[in-house]
């Protein structure tokens, strides 16, 4: 992954994706879209071929407050339903005085309603508003709605709240601060196993972005190559 950020041959991608379209199927990650909200229906395809294949996987479709409001993402949710496909949406959904498009602050409302969750009952499927900051709540709220989907019952529409983690106005919201306040506050952490596990993560880090800028780049008549063309 850090090799296709870097636009190195040896991305995952060969370096033509970028960090925008990361697509690795052998890990799960099965793509991004450019499209506002355009990767939701493509999950409810995943969803679909888990359920024909009868697997247990479950597919996951991330999205943010604004592409919540696209057609194509209300259709698939409709569509979902209807399938009862093994499939979970959730929303981030940061909050309305920190709304942003590439950088810019909105200074205009997107959403007719607070929580993108009230609009799962409208679908036939349950759904509910989080922190999304709270690491054990997202794990158990998660992990309710993969059981759900696991056992046939079909989608759930997750919201949770965040924040942008960029500006010290909100760092206090952090996940992995906050985390960390409440391991060690119940004694389950404490600094010296913080810095272990902080130090091999780092040197993990280190060695995938080595390993990125030590990779060669591609060749422009690699252009040509693991892309669609019209056969004439």
């Amino acid at each position: 992954m850090m090799a296709e950020i870097a636009a190195k041959v040896t991305g995952s991608n060969k370096g033509k994706g970028g960090g925008y379209h990361i697509f690795d199927p052998g890990v799960g990650a099965l793509g991004a879209n450019g499209i506002v909200g355009g990767s939701v229906p493509m999950t409810a395809g995943y969803a679909l071929t888990n359920q024909i294949r009868g697997t247990d996987n479950v597919s996951v479709s991330f999205f943010g407050e604004g592409a919540s409001n696209q057609g194509g993402v209300q259709e698939t949710l409709n569509l979902a339903t209807c399938w009862n496909l093994p499939v979970i949406f959730v929303c981030e959904n940061s909050s309305p005085e920190e709304q942003t498009m590439l950088g810019h602050k909105i200074d205009y409302p997107q959403l007719s309603i607070t929580d993108i969750s009230l609009r799962a009952p409208s679908y036939g499927i349950p759904g509910a508003s989080h922190n999304g900051w709270e690491v054990e709540e997202v794990y158990k709220k998660a992990g309710e709605a993969i059981q759900r989907a696991r056992k046939g019952k079909g989608p759930t529409l997750l919201e949770f709240k965040i924040h942008r983690l960029d500006s010290d106005e909100v760092s206090q919201y952090c996940p992995i601060k906050c985390y960390r306040e409440k391991l060690i506050g119940e004694e389950i952490l404490t600094d010296e196993i913080d810095n272990l596990i902080r130090d091999k993560e780092a040197k993990k880090v280190k060695e995938a972005i080595d390993f990125a800028m030590g990779s060669p780049e591609p060749e422009l008549i690699d252009a040509y190559k693991h892309i669609f063309v019209e056969e004439s």
